[in-house]
């Protein structure tokens, strides 16, 4: 039926014509990732970059099995190339500049969206035995975090969370001690109820080592407004940390992590990791999706990697790996974080 299909000339007009209108809008919607940056169509486009080069390769295809236009079709391949090659660009620009195979103190991080846990909790508390972590950032609490206070307070005796009865987006959860814990709310946002304004920062002493913590959770950028809100809140974090580091001297090692709701192919992320001088590490060097749609098994195909782990340079980032499905729209996000050794240093 498909060779008939591609052998009748009415047909393979009409599909030429869909391949190739497919093919140059999603080229051009690719494209405002990169050229423009900040607006909402190229911040909304970044969480899907590798389904829409996906979608353009086959449009392509189809395009070049229905039609003779070979010069479209190779003038349309060069745009796709260089699509890909900024995308693979930006995935290499994170993992690079930082340390790599450091030797001393280490700990493993497990960050994870719980969407207010509406479920039962026995699958986060299988994946939270399966990975082990040291430290459990979670977000999208809610009032649930006296549950979570019971399931883990056997194994995480240090924990940074708002007593029984009141709501907090963010909490944490360690087998370390958490020194200097501090829970804030970043004023001048737009009102409206669907915005997250919460950070938390502590610092995490693992051994003789220092590290200083900061747990984001800003808005998903779905409307012009949560946009808006989400830019404002990475732009004071960015400005918040370079001013408390720089005001203290203080020199401790940083990790930034949580669910940032921003792809990495994102102008906003791409930025917040340079100007803080962060790096990262992904499964096979490549992003894996940690925010799905739909259902838990399209992950890979429909979803994208709006959870990070980023660490300042003196820091190596290994092993990271995408947890289970937990009942929530997101999948845990684990890595192990380790200090240069005195002779690293």
């Amino acid at each position: 039926m498909v060779k008939s299909i591609f052998s009748n000339l009415k047909w393979r007009g009409i599909i030429a014509d869909i391949s190739l209108a497919v093919a140059t809008l999603c080229i051009a919607i690719a494209t405002c990732v990169y050229i423009f940056p900040g607006t909402f169509l190229g911040e909304a486009a970044a969480f899907f970059v590798p389904q829409i080069l996906l979608t353009i390769v086959l449009a392509l295809v189809a395009f070049i099995i229905t039609s003779a236009k070979l010069n479209i079709f190779l003038g349309l391949g060069c745009c796709l190339l260089l699509l890909v090659s900024f995308s693979f660009y930006r995935i290499t620009l994170v993992q690079t500049g930082g340390a790599t195979h450091n030797t001393g103190e280490s700990l493993k991080l497990m960050t994870v969206n719980l969407e207010h846990m509406r479920r039962g909790e026995g699958l986060l508390k299988n994946a939270i035995d399966s990975h082990d972590p040291d430290l459990v950032v979670f977000q999208e609490t809610g009032g649930t975090a006296w549950i979570i206070e019971k399931l883990l307070a056997d194994t995480y005796p240090y924990s940074f969370s708002p007593p029984k009865g009141f709501d907090a987006d963010i909490t944490i959860f360690s087998r370390l001690p958490l020194v200097n814990s501090s829970r804030s709310e970043i004023s001048n946002m737009p009102q409206n109820p669907n915005i997250t304004k919460e950070f938390v920062e502590t610092t995490v002493l693992v051994g003789g080592e220092r590290l200083k913590l900061f747990a984001l959770h800003p808005s998903s950028p779905r409307t012009w407004d949560r946009l808006r809100a989400r830019e404002a809140y990475m732009s004071y974090i960015r400005s918040h940390i370079r001013r408390e580091r720089k005001a203290s001297e203080d020199n401790s090692s940083l990790a930034v992590v949580g669910d940032w709701n921003t792809s990495i192919w994102s102008g906003s992320s791409q930025f917040t990791f340079r100007h803080l001088g962060l790096h990262t590490r992904f499964p096979s060097k490549l992003p894996s999706n940690t925010r799905y749609f739909f259902r838990p098994e399209l992950s890979s195909l429909l979803g994208a990697q709006v959870d990070h782990i980023a660490v300042s340079t003196d820091l190596s980032v290994s092993n990271p790996k995408v947890g289970p499905h937990i009942d929530s729209d997101h999948l845990p996000l684990v890595a192990e974080i380790t200090f240069p050794s005195a002779k690293e240093r």
